[in-house]
């Protein structure tokens, strides 16, 4: 962050962050006089809901995942005009944590959707996101585990790959996948990827080409989360850098929800 924006000032720890009376106090005391919040973005650690995680199951009690806590709290503090906030697939036993957020989110106008990167890029990576921001050209999901959930909201154009194929080029036949509880054998030309976390953006599934199994290069993966190739340079080795791109967010899906705030601002 402070890479590309230099400007940005970093608060610390959000458990220690609070906003009282105009002033937001960051973890380490300092104060900032902030009149108004526009939005406020958050996510908080998904290990606690995934599958990817520690396989604990402890959901919002969980110390990681727990966190979306301080984001309910900061959000009755700040009142922002926008928020968005985005998590894992919450099916299962955490089906009541999902419906817990959607609950407290409502009274400020927050709505659910449940996406796909792969309708945007060539990544399969299923999340969820509650905003208040308005939405245009949103279907209702009718059946399945998706019942009832706002879904279809459009694509933006961009030159970024949307298939493996075009990712890849030349010499592209599928995806080996090497997670133990992923069963889905090698596929010859696999269209999409499989989702990539902070854990396995460099290990749990890699690609065939020409016959040889090797894994992502580094602007590949920033592809699959349509990142430009080298975004992630300052954040230092391929592992590291591999970590951050598998902790963000797909940013042309986030890009499509907030392009909302254009509609609003357009409709006032």
């Amino acid at each position: 962050t402070q890479d590309r924006y230099p400007n940005t000032i970093q608060i610390g720890d959000v458990r220690n962050v609070t906003y009282v009376d105009g002033y937001l106090y960051a973890a380490d005391g300092q104060g900032y006089e902030v009149p108004h919040f526009d939005i406020v973005l958050a996510g908080s650690p998904c290990q606690d809901f995934s599958r990817a995680g520690d396989g604990s199951g402890t959901g919002l009690k969980g110390a990681k995942s727990g966190l979306y806590g301080e984001f309910l709290r900061l959000l009755h503090e700040t009142t922002p005009t926008w928020f968005l906030l985005e998590n894992v697939v919450m099916d299962g036993i955490h089906a009541v944590a999902r419906e817990r957020i959607t609950a407290d989110l409502k009274p400020f106008g927050g709505v659910r959707y449940q996406l796909n990167s792969a309708d945007w890029c060539a990544q399969r990576r299923s999340r969820l996101y509650w905003t208040n921001v308005p939405q245009r050209e949103v279907e209702v999901q009718s059946k399945g585990r998706k019942a009832g959930t706002l879904a279809g909201i459009r694509t933006t154009d961009h030159d970024y790959p949307v298939t493996m194929q075009e990712l890849i080029g030349k010499g592209y036949q599928g995806i080996k996948h090497l997670q133990q509880w992923d069963t889905t054998m090698p596929k010859k030309k696999e269209r999409v990827a499989p989702c990539i976390t902070a854990s396995c953006a460099r290990s749990a599934h890699k690609v065939i080409v020409h016959g040889e199994v090797r894994m992502y290069t580094i602007p590949e993966c920033e592809a699959l989360q349509t990142l430009p190739s080298g975004y992630t340079q300052a954040a230092g080795g391929d592992t590291k850098r591999g970590e951050v791109i598998g902790d963000g967010w797909t940013v042309v899906v986030v890009a499509d929800l907030l392009r909302g705030l254009h509609i609003s601002t357009v409709s006032r």
